[in-house]
């Protein structure tokens, strides 16, 4: 989508980029210039110029009529699978089957030595919403982060049992996502650290992950032939389990100053809304009948993880939970 949603760029296995609005009709003829497929397409933040990578192991920029800017930018040794802007619109990452990301001007030039650290091709590259950042990933099975002048940050990140198609930054630039061909998705804080187990549903590889604009929501797509969309935020995911232990007989009589009380007070504040409880008594209800305790107590976990920077990490203790209560 260009930023103000009035357009939509495609990339094609015909070597041709498209130009949408937003009801489908296609604006000027097909843009071409690549030699072979395009991978990859993104618009600057001001909407004035779209990037594309290539398998011709180039990249190109255009103007929003389609107007080559500069000659193809001609530094990856192989094929080329991913670019994406800086917010600021004055770099470019790409990322290559020749194991490295590349980060250039808008004028094609290349701004320092190639990036190197993966072990193989990598897939999926993703500027953090500040610009300090860049996050890369790799059939090498590995996720990366790096500085803007290319120093990687922390060691490679690793979690994902086969390779790792797609990274994206949420837009408060605090997590990442990522998608792998183990059919799995991950969450990861900005120090690597996996957020709770991958979440798993998709029955093939995931080929792309992406949040939505607010933080809450991550959609997937999969070569099982579906999207998926998830709730990713550490208020769902304690909705949820508050929703699995609503009819739990520990909370019948909560012990005075116990774990167990403080728990249920804060899902009594924070889910258990009066303004809406048929429909949380019936979530409840049917969790319940699943008599999934033991997975409502991991979702609390993860979302005491998901938080751990604030007050919710010392007072959701639901580690000490004793066992005949679990």
């Amino acid at each position: 989508f260009s930023p103000d949603g009035q357009w939509i760029v495609s990339a094609s296995n015909d070597s041709t980029i498209r130009l949408w609005d937003i009801h489908g009709n296609p604006i000027t003829q097909p843009w071409q210039g690549h030699e072979k497929e395009v991978n990859s397409v993104a618009f600057s933040p001001d909407g004035q110029w779209i990037v594309s990578a290539s398998n011709d192991s180039t990249i190109r920029l255009w103007d929003i009529h389609g107007n080559p800017i500069t000659q193809p930018w001609r530094g990856h040794e192989k094929e080329v699978n991913s670019v994406a802007f800086s917010p600021d619109g004055e770099w470019i990452v790409s990322a290559s089957n020749d194991s490295t990301v590349r980060l250039w001007d808008i004028h094609g030039n290349p701004i320092t030595q190639p990036w190197q650290g993966h072990e193989k091709e990598v897939n999926s590259v993703a500027f953090s919403p500040d610009g300090e950042w860049i996050v890369s990933a790799s059939n090498d099975s590995t996720i990366r982060l790096w500085d803007i002048h290319g120093n990687p940050i922390t060691q490679p990140w690793q979690g994902h049992e086969k390779e790792v198609n797609s990274v994206a930054f949420s837009p408060d630039g605090q997590w990442i996502v990522s998608a792998s061909n183990d059919s799995t998705i991950r969450l990861w804080d900005i120090h690597g650290n996996p957020i709770g187990q991958p979440w798993r549903g998709h029955e093939y590889w995931v080929n792309s992950a992406a949040f939505s604009p607010d933080g809450k929501l991550i959609a997937s797509a999969s070569l099982d032939g579906t999207v998926r969309l998830w709730q990713c935020g550490w208020q769902e995911w304690l909705q949820v389990c508050c929703n699995t232990l609503h009819y739990h007989p520990v909370f019948q009589n909560p012990e005075n100053g116990s774990d167990v009380e403080i728990a249920h007070e804060t899902c009594q504040k924070y889910v258990w809304n009066p303004q809406c409880p048929k429909q949380l008594n019936n979530q409840g209800a049917a969790k319940l009948k699943e008599k999934a305790f033991s997975a409502a107590l991991e979702d609390f976990n993860q979302a005491v993880q998901l938080n751990f920077t604030s007050h919710w990490k010392d007072r959701l203790a639901w580690q000490s939970l004793p066992t005949e209560n679990q």
